[in-house]
Formats: C-alpha cells, sequence, structure tokens
C-alpha cells in the first residue's frame, strides 16, 4: 500500500520538501535561461527582419514583456511594419524555421483590428 502525506514521518515530509524545493529552483533557473533566450533569439530575427526583408520596426509583445506570463511553452511574437507584400510570406517562412527550440510569431499589424494596432503601439517593445 502507498503511503499518504498524513503516513509520511517528520524526516520524510523534510526530505520530500527540501527535494521539492531543490526541483522548484531548478526549474525556475532554466526557465529564466530559457526566457533570457527567447529575448536573444527575439533580437537576432528582428534583424534578419530588418536586413533581408526590409523591415522599418520590430516589436515584441505578448509573454515575452512579462516574465510572469512566460512559460516553458511560450513563443515569440514579433509585430513587424514595413515589409512589402510581395516578400511577406517569404519573410514568415523564414521565421518558421529560425530557431529549433522557439516557434515565432510573425504580424503584421494591417492585418490587426485597430484596438489591437493601438495595443501593440503602446505596450510592444522595440527592437532595433
Amino acid at each position: 500500500m502507498t503511503k499518504t502525506a498524513k503516513d509520511l514521518t517528520q524526516e520524510e515530509l523534510k526530505k520530500f520538501k527540501d527535494s521539492y524545493r531543490q526541483r522548484k529552483i531548478q526549474q525556475d533557473l532554466n526557465l529564466k535561461k530559457r526566457f533570457d533566450e527567447a529575448w536573444r533569439v527575439a533580437r537576432e530575427a528582428a534583424q534578419v527582419l530588418y536586413k533581408n526583408y526590409q523591415a522599418t520596426k520590430v516589436k515584441v509583445f505578448g509573454s515575452l514583456l512579462d516574465r510572469s506570463r512566460f512559460h516553458h511553452w511560450s513563443d515569440i511574437d514579433l509585430v513587424v511594419w514595413g515589409i512589402p507584400d510581395d516578400i511577406y510570406l517569404r519573410a514568415y517562412g523564414a521565421m518558421i524555421d529560425f530557431h529549433p527550440h522557439f516557434k515565432i510569431d510573425l504580424i503584421n499589424p494591417d492585418d490587426c483590428s485597430p484596438l489591437f494596432q493601438e495595443v501593440l503601439q503602446k505596450e510592444g517593445v522595440e527592437i532595433k
């Protein structure tokens, strides 16, 4: 028969709590590393969009702006201005395969509602 929490001795309970605390610390460290890596990838992607696809402005939005909302499965959300329509799909395709550990969502602000455009302008963080 398996033990429940009420069946654990004080020593077993302490070991469990210590082990849990260590796992939580390690998970937090791993998530911080992933968050920092996501920002590095976002900056690299922005440079590619400026250099190869004529972007005039690139902003990050979404969970990358708020560490408390960022999780292991978070993607990188970029809103991009200035890419000509005739090469936008190529830019989008380049972002699909840009990094093996992060999905990059490329948003054209012209395809967004006026309200969402306003949110992107105000809350997005520009990458130059």
